[in-house]
């Protein structure tokens, strides 16, 4: 294994394990990632991966995890638009999407804004990128484990132009101020709302969080199978969460299998960023408390 692999997990370990320093806020051209389409994933799926397995299941909930992704991104957007009056944000249709999230992020940039709404837009595009990297990196696996006989090259075009092991982030890249998603339901859950589109997107956030865990948990057992005492989790309980991932990306920094590997590693990074946009929606919402 690279020894940029072996970093990235120990340092995935720490990061989740103990908290973070003080925080330096990322941005999204910090990052090298890999990506696949939304509606290349759903095609991929659905025509390549038919069995009836776990792993069929697990690819299936990433691919809805993804769709509410954007749907809490769009709601982001109709509250700063209609409830705020942003007039930064971009035209879009039913949902935003990738490309006019990074233009609202680069608006905000050009005219100066700063606080915490600034903050939130800028670690959702890095949350949203990072969840895209994990969908191709699913895609890398099942390639490969299931032996598929089609060109990813044709199917990516230019969204995937490094290889993997160069877009592990270094460690100085990954101290984030994270909230757990207890603490953030906990809130979620005995704050007052008046805004009705800022109260659809609290309650929404709270249900990709689960979602999350569950893509993790099913990723988790899915890999319980796997021959290698490496490749496979610590024990875990009956679900996954940020400090268990944490563990099993210690353990996979020892794996034969390199796609799996990235895909563990991948996954742990789009937790962080989850975690991270949790912190940035609840520092948004308590502002002026």
């Amino acid at each position: 294994m690279s020894r940029k692999r072996t970093a990235l997990a120990l340092s995935l370990g720490l990061l989740f394990a103990g908290g973070a320093a003080a925080e330096t806020l990322p941005h999204r051209d910090d990052f090298k990632m890999n990506s696949i389409g939304g509606g290349d994933f759903r095609d991929y799926v659905m025509e390549h991966v038919s069995e009836d397995d776990g792993w069929a299941q697990l690819m299936q909930t990433i691919g809805v995890l993804h769709n509410h992704m954007h749907e809490i991104m769009s709601d982001f957007a109709r509250h700063a638009r209609d409830e705020t009056g942003d007039d930064q944000v971009p035209a879009f249709g039913t949902r935003i999407s990738g490309g006019q999230w990074s233009d609202y992020r680069a608006g905000l940039e050009d005219a100066e804004t700063e606080g915490p709404w600034r903050d939130l837009v800028q670690i959702t595009e890095i949350m949203h990128d990072r969840v895209h990297h994990m969908m191709v990196s699913a895609v890398f696996y099942d390639q490969v484990s299931r032996q598929r006989d089609l060109d990813l090259e044709e199917l990516l075009g230019e969204r995937a132009p490094h290889d993997q092991a160069d877009t592990l982030p270094a460690a100085d890249t990954l101290a984030v101020n994270g909230m757990a998603g207890t603490e953030f339901r906990r809130h979620v859950w005995t704050a007052d709302f008046e805004e009705p589109l800022r109260h659809a997107m609290m309650q929404k956030v709270t249900v990709f969080d689960s979602m999350m865990d569950d893509v993790m948990t099913q990723l988790a057992q899915y890999g319980l199978g796997k021959l290698e005492r490496d490749c496979r989790p610590p024990d875990f309980g009956s679900r996954m969460n940020t400090s268990s991932w944490a563990n099993y990306a210690e353990r996979v920094s020892a794996c034969e299998e390199e796609q799996w590997q990235d895909l563990v590693l991948v996954t742990g990074l789009a937790r962080d960023r989850i975690d991270h946009m949790l912190s940035k929606l609840h520092a948004y919402d308590t502002a002026g408390d």
